[in-house]
C-alpha cells in the first residue's frame, strides 16, 4: 500500500480517496433504503420527510377546503350576474327664472385724486454740506431700530439721520469736514460700543 502511494502523485491520491468517499456514501444510503431521499435532498436541498411535514403544515382541513370552493362559487356568481337595472330619476323642474330689479343710478359722486403714499422722511433735519466725510452707525431694516440709534448718538453730542435707502434704515454723522475728524469721531461712538465706519 506504501509503495503504492508513493508511485503516485498527490493530484491521484486526491481523486482515489474522493471516488472512495463517493463509493462509502452510496453503500449507506443503499444501505438504508433512502438512496432516493438523498438524491432528492441533492437536486432539492430538501428531504422527503420534511417535504410531507411542510405539505401537512400548509394543507387546509377539510372544513376550510369546503369553505374555501363555497366562497369561490360566491364570487363566481357575482361576476356572473347582470349589472343591476338602472332606474330612471324623476325630472326635476328647473327653478323659475330670477326676476331682474332695475337698479337706480345714484347721482356720481365727486371723485377725490388717489393718495400716494410718501416713502418715509428722515427724522432729522436732511445732511449738512459742510463737510464731504460721515460716519455711519449702522443700517436697520426696521425704522424703529433706526431711531433708537438716532436718539442713542443725540444723547451722545451728534446729529444723526436715518435715511430709507432699497429697504434698509441707514443711521449717518454727516458734516465731517476731513477724515481725520470723521476718525477721531467715530473712535469716540466705538468707545461707546457702537460699530461704525467712516465714508465720503
Amino acid at each position: 500500500m506504501i509503495t503504492l502511494f508513493r508511485n503516485k502523485n498527490l493530484i491521484e491520491i486526491l481523486i482515489l480517496l474522493a471516488g472512495g468517499l463517493v463509493v462509502v456514501v452510496f453503500a449507506f444510503f443503499t444501505a438504508r433504503g433512502d438512496l432516493d431521499a438523498y438524491t432528492q435532498f441533492l437536486l432539492t436541498g430538501i428531504f422527503p420527510s420534511e417535504e410531507r411535514a411542510l405539505e401537512a403544515e400548509f394543507s387546509l382541513s377539510e372544513e376550510e377546503s369546503q369553505l374555501r370552493s363555497e366562497l369561490e362559487k360566491l364570487f363566481l356568481e357575482e361576476e356572473m350576474a347582470p349589472p343591476a337595472e338602472i332606474t330612471p330619476q324623476a325630472e326635476v323642474e328647473p327653478p323659475p327664472p330670477a326676476q331682474v330689479v332695475p337698479q337706480v343710478e345714484e347721482p356720481a359722486k365727486s371723485a377725490s385724486p388717489p393718495q400716494v403714499a410718501s416713502p418715509p422722511q428722515p427724522t432729522s433735519p436732511p445732511p449738512s454740506s459742510e463737510g464731504t466725510y460721515y460716519v455711519q452707525a449702522g443700517a436697520f431694516s426696521r425704522s424703529e431700530n433706526a431711531e433708537r440709534m438716532v436718539n442713542t448718538l443725540r444723547e451722545l453730542g451728534f446729529s444723526a439721520v436715518s435715511e430709507p435707502v432699497s429697504g434698509l434704515y441707514r443711521v449717518r454723522i454727516y458734516g465731517f469736514s476731513s477724515q481725520a475728524e470723521a476718525q477721531q469721531a467715530a473712535q469716540k461712538l466705538k468707545n461707546e460700543g457702537i460699530e461704525v465706519f467712516v465714508g465720503q
